[in-house]
């Protein structure tokens, strides 16, 4: 069966390996950042607590969303140590 050498594949999983190295820094280099959404009841218009919402600051590609870290964190064991800190973050 032929192998065929995929050069978008490639650099797809050269950036993931990138991407995970740098996640693995990112906390010793207080490079996360958190923001607080305002939850609000609906129907008396009071402030019945906070969300927070965890981006990341990397220092070339700028601010990265949750969408694009959190499943690597999550599958290579790195999601207990940014939940830690999240809850050690003060508000």
């Amino acid at each position: 069966m032929p192998r065929i050498f995929d050069p978008k594949m490639h650099a797809n999983i050269l950036d993931r390996l990138q991407l995970e190295a740098d996640l693995r820094g990112a906390l010793d280099h207080k490079e996360f950042i958190l923001f607080y959404q305002p939850i609000i009841d609906l129907k008396s218009h009071q402030l019945i607590g906070f969300e927070a919402l965890v981006r990341w600051n990397h220092p070339k590609r700028g601010l990265i969303y949750p969408l694009e870290f959190i499943p690597l964190a999550e599958e290579n064991g790195l999601i207990h140590i940014i939940g830690e800190w999240i809850l050690r973050s003060p508000a």
